[in-house]
């Protein structure tokens, strides 16, 4: 596992969440692989900044639906690095002496 940005923590869990239409704290924190304190904290930081909604019957954290057009746009975004990224390795690369 290689070390992740605070970023791609956060767009990890906003697509795990938008993908599945919802998860529960323990989804969350296996699906992304990360810690009960880092989900806590990714979390609260969500909440404070109207990404997330709980969902307290079902237990379920939710993104509202003024950010899911965000989340689909960075969604969109990793496939199309991931792409490039594809093409650039495909590219031959001269060998330097």
């Amino acid at each position: 596992m290689k070390y992740r940005s605070m970023n791609e923590i956060f767009e990890s869990i906003l697509c795990s969440i938008a993908i599945n239409d919802g998860l529960g704290f323990k989804k969350i924190m296996y699906s992304c692989y990360l810690s009960y304190a880092q989900v806590t904290r990714f979390l609260q930081f969500a909440k404070e900044n109207d990404f997330l909604v709980h969902d307290n019957n079902m237990g379920l954290f939710k993104i509202k639906d003024k950010k899911k057009k965000k989340v689909s746009h960075y969604d969109n975004s990793t496939e199309e690095q991931e792409q490039e990224a594809e093409e650039y390795e495909e590219e031959e690369v001269p060998y330097v002496k």
